[in-house]
């Protein structure tokens, strides 16, 4: 039952973020504001994918190599995705961003299933 839900969890994360990846910049979801600072931008999409990451890890434990291989797909093809969307600009940087927030939350929620079996055991 809670694979379930972590799975459609990480659905719903992954279609918002793709929602918010390909959605042309004036109907994008602010956090701050319209004139939010770069580093705020960063921060959420490095929390966005260390989410995706993190639900998809507890999603498919037993698919250590799928369920990474689809974080980072999703990092990067949304990334370059955003070439077929007029008014979006993508970049290099973006991407690494994205891989990297989603690297987090998979090795976090691989760290939180290790630990928690192990003390589960005891």
């Amino acid at each position: 039952m809670i694979r379930v839900l972590t799975a459609t969890a990480a659905a719903i994360c992954a279609a918002f973020i793709a929602y918010v990846t390909l959605a042309h910049s004036s109907e994008r979801p602010f956090f701050v504001g319209p004139g939010e600072p770069y580093f705020v931008a960063v921060v959420e999409r490095f929390c966005a994918y260390g989410l995706l990451g993190l639900l998809i890890a507890w999603a498919m434990p037993q698919w250590l190599l799928v369920s990474f291989a689809i974080v980072l797909a999703m990092a990067l093809g949304l990334e370059i995705f955003q070439y077929l969307q007029p008014g979006r600009d993508p970049a290099v940087f973006d991407a690494l961003q994205k891989a990297l927030g989603g690297l987090m939350g998979f090795a976090a929620g691989r760290a939180s299933i290790r630990y928690s079996t192990r003390f589960r055991k005891t």
